[in-house]
């Protein structure tokens, strides 16, 4: 029988302090322990379309390092390259409303001109980092999506979530 991560990781401990299990995968385990899903919801009914949305999902305690985000649609959204939305993550110094966007994605256009595409849901979509940010979030931040309308935008099914994944650093 395979032991789990968390299993390992306990026994690295354990070895810490005295005992020597030899785990070869200690810091893929002790990684892996650090990773936590933070989620919001948009909830049980639909956005407004011409509505900016701010989606506080978590305040840190500790610095985290953002490993990936991604949306999880609640139900179907067609995108209309006119009316669209742009969808942001980032932090906030828990002191400040101003948000350091680290990455985004608009509803405007196709997956293979770099937006979302159609939804579906059971189809999750990820949210790309810009690539002049660091992906560090620093202790004391407060963790935000923003949903931001161009034109009359559109709405956001209901149900939808919002997922991050980091890992304490």
């Amino acid at each position: 029988m395979t032991t789990s991560d968390r299993s390992q990781y306990k026994q690295v401990l354990v070895g810490s302090l005295g005992s020597s299990p030899s785990v070869a995968n200690a810091p893929l385990c002790i990684a892996q322990d650090a990773q936590r899903f933070l989620e919001v919801d948009v909830g049980i009914t639909a956005t407004t379309a011409a509505t900016t949305y701010t989606l506080p999902v978590q305040r840190l305690d500790r610095p985290v390092n953002v490993k990936e985000v991604r949306i999880l649609p609640g139900g179907a959204l067609t995108f209309v390259s006119a009316n669209y939305v742009t969808v942001n993550y980032g932090y906030t110094n828990d002191n400040s409303s101003s948000l350091t966007v680290m990455g985004s994605i608009a509803t405007n256009n196709t997956a293979a001109n770099g937006a979302t595409g159609n939804w579906a849901a059971g189809t999750s979509i990820v949210v790309p980092p810009n690539s002049n940010v660091n992906s560090i979030i620093p202790s004391g931040s407060q963790t935000q999506i923003t949903v931001t309308p161009s034109g009359v935008g559109v709405a956001i099914p209901a149900g939808t979530r919002f997922q991050m994944i980091v890992e304490e650093v």
